[in-house]
């Protein structure tokens, strides 16, 4: 099982994350990306590939 993981104080909320997951993990609150389905990933880990400034690690649990 795989869990991403987003660095708080290192994400801008570019939501690149959010538009490239295929499993759609990812979800938008308050202007804040969040990792709204966590169980759904896959640990593909084309988030934290994306992210420009590599504010996501995807964890294996």
């Amino acid at each position: 099982m795989f869990w991403p993981v987003i660095k708080e104080n290192e994400c801008t909320n570019c939501r690149a994350c959010q538009r490239i997951c295929p499993k759609m993990v990812f979800d938008l609150e308050d202007r804040k990306v969040t990792v709204a389905m966590p169980t759904y990933c896959t640990g593909c880990e084309s988030c934290s590939e994306v992210c420009p400034l590599k504010a996501i690690d995807v964890r294996e649990i």
